[in-house]
């Protein structure tokens, strides 16, 4: 029988190591062991062998694992948006049952409420889970999550039946929040989306604006929020005419984004803004900026090459709404020969035989890349437009 040091001991007791015994009854077994152990077993097969593994760990290292926490990180693992989700939900209800104390008997829960909206979409069953997991752990760390799937739940059932009472529910659900969980993670978003709910639904743009304005004023850490808030207090000015003050926040969004698909978009809402106000040098200094942001995203290795694509296609049609239609071809020419692959391959092929035929009027470049087009995509559902308009340029320099 294995036996533990001096050394071990002191070393146990000031938690500086932690010390189990395999389901050999030799060495150590630790979380992360175990979960390979598991993970091997549900890719392996059959998945409720796992059971055995689990039963194992707990009997020969006692007070080392939750087995609660254990069921539900399988239960979780398994494809419980298949049929059956019944089975699914027993087996989860089974672990509350035995565990009610688990770390993660809250997340069960709502796991259980998910497979009942998502799987048997069953959104008053959910909403049960939901209440019952308020009532069960009222002290526990998953709350401020419970009401608000609450709100996006009874939300969801307004939009189907336009039941008022449902959107009155969704708003006393997301207001207890920012009332009394201020610094979750929810809160900023819950926020966001009551001003949603009068912009969309009460259609009271007014009282709109006063929620988003909240979301910069009460939660500056939120960036991603602030931004979005910023959005949509832009569309709003932008539905009443006010140009100016939809800019202003475009530009507010412009200073705090930080992820280049948020500067990106904020960007190009401030160009559109300065084009509709007629300020033409700040209008191109935007795009201008859209382009060099977009230059910079092209840096990420981890970008796929219909990423990549994608992102030189943006820059190319930038570059058109500039009407610098030259290096808007140039663009898309190395879309064709780096990303010949890809789709977006195709669609610049068929862009540049748009130039060339409408903006600088050269009908015999743009017959050879609308035939390019054909020859190297011929299944491509770009190829008969391509043909058709080869036809038509044929026919039209024959007059």
């Amino acid at each position: 029988m294995n036996k533990i040091n001096l050394s071990q001991k002191i070393a146990l007791s000031l938690g500086l190591i932690s010390f189990s015994w395999t389901m050999s009854g030799c060495g150590t077994l630790t979380q992360e062991t175990l979960n390979k152990r598991i993970d091997k077993c549900l890719k392996e097969g059959p998945y409720y062998k796992s059971d055995d593994i689990i039963r194992a760990a707990i009997k020969n290292n006692p007070g080392v694992f939750d087995e609660g926490a254990l069921r539900y990180e399988v239960i979780k693992k398994l494809d419980y948006r298949n049929p059956s989700h019944r089975t699914m939900i027993n087996r989860l209800e089974e672990i509350l049952l035995k565990f009610p104390d688990s770390k993660k008997a809250e997340d069960t829960l709502l796991l259980i409420a998910w497979i009942y909206s998502t799987g048997l979409e069953n959104e008053e069953k959910a909403l049960e889970q939901y209440e019952r997991l308020i009532e069960k752990y009222p002290n526990g760390n998953k709350i401020d999550e419970a009401h608000f799937k609450i709100y996006s739940t009874n939300l969801a059932i307004f939009d189907k039946t336009k039941d008022i009472k449902r959107l009155g529910k969704a708003m006393e659900e997301i207001e207890f929040i920012i009332a009394n969980y201020p610094k979750s993670k929810y809160a900023p978003l819950a926020q966001v989306r009551l001003g949603d709910i009068y912009k969309l639904d009460l259609k009271d743009n007014e009282r709109a604006l006063q929620e988003y304005g909240k979301v910069a004023a009460n939660y500056p850490e939120a960036e991603v929020w602030v931004i979005d808030s910023f959005f949509s207090m832009g569309q709003i000015f932008e539905w009443n005419n006010e140009d100016a003050r939809a800019l202003d926040v475009y530009k507010k969004a412009i200073n705090i984004a930080k992820k280049s698909g948020e500067l990106k978009l904020a960007t190009d809402k401030a160009a559109n803004m300065y084009n509709q106000l007629g300020d033409i040098e700040n209008w191109k200094l935007f795009l201008s900026k859209g382009i060099r942001i977009r230059q910079d995203e092209l840096s990420n290795p981890k970008l796929t090459k219909n990423e990549k694509a994608s992102v030189l296609n943006d820059i190319s049609s930038i570059y058109e709404r500039m009407e610098d239609y030259n290096k808007a071809v140039s663009i898309k020419e190395i879309i064709v020969k780096h990303y010949s692959e890809t789709k977006g391959a195709e669609r610049a092929l068929m862009d540049i035989g748009d130039i060339f035929r409408y903006k600088l009027k050269n009908y015999e470049k743009s017959i050879e890349h609308y035939q390019k087009l054909v020859n190297f995509y011929p299944g491509s559902y770009l190829a008969e437009s391509a043909k058709d308009s080869i036809k038509i340029l044929k026919e039209e320099n024959t007059r």
